[in-house]
């Protein structure tokens, strides 16, 4: 059993892997708490264990990251405040097509986010991750659908509230960036380091 807490250690995630995984398809048992309080309990999409898992501390949104044992295999999946699947994303749905050459390949994983720095965005409605060639990908949380800067709008309003919108995250991705960046390098906590989520996984050939 492994267990995931929000930044502020409001919320818990406990996960229990399917040791029998091979056997069984999507037996990943995921109980979410606040305090000693069970929120929802729920299986995974996952086979095993996603490799990594981001709560939020609000309990709004739990994301995870891959596969373990198959890393790029369901790179991000998004649950809902109930524990409801919002939305499961391939390598090609995150925009990362065209961008294989800076990705490391090994047997049965592709390592989209090794190195890489995430982190949840105001008010925890986004979700932010780098990668380490400096791409962003951006997140919407309630829909799961991806966030840029260019966008169809039938309105001059909606199309200003979305410029005001990008700019205001760009600014705290920078931010944020740096903040953690900075933990990173002053912590030699193993917790801490969990909780910026920063450090290289495991790799779980």
């Amino acid at each position: 059993i492994i267990e995931y807490y929000s930044s502020q250690k409001t919320y818990m995630l406990k996960v229990k892997p399917d040791p029998e995984s091979s056997y069984k398809r999507g037996y990943c048992k995921a109980t979410l708490y606040c305090g000693k309080k069970e929120v929802w309990s729920r299986y995974l999409i996952n086979n095993h264990a996603p490799v990594r898992v981001f709560v939020a501390d609000s309990g709004e949104y739990i994301l995870t990251m891959d596969e373990w044992g198959n890393v790029g295999e369901l790179p991000v999946v998004i649950y809902g405040r109930r524990g409801e699947l919002i939305k499961v994303h391939s390598i090609d749905s995150l925009g990362l097509k065209n961008d294989m050459e800076h990705i490391e390949f090994s047997v049965g994983s592709y390592w989209w986010n090794e190195d890489s720095i995430s982190f949840f965005g105001p008010n925890e409605k986004k979700f932010l991750i780098r990668l380490h060639w400096g791409k962003w990908i951006i997140l919407n949380l309630e829909n799961g659908e991806l966030f840029t800067k260019a966008g169809v709008f039938f309105r001059d309003d909606l199309e200003k509230e979305h410029e005001m919108e990008w700019e205001k995250l760009l600014e705290y991705r920078q931010k944020t960036l740096a903040v953690h960046a900075i933990n990173l390098l002053k912590s030699n906590d193993e917790y801490e380091l969990s909780l910026i989520h920063i450090s290289e996984p495991t790799r779980p050939y």
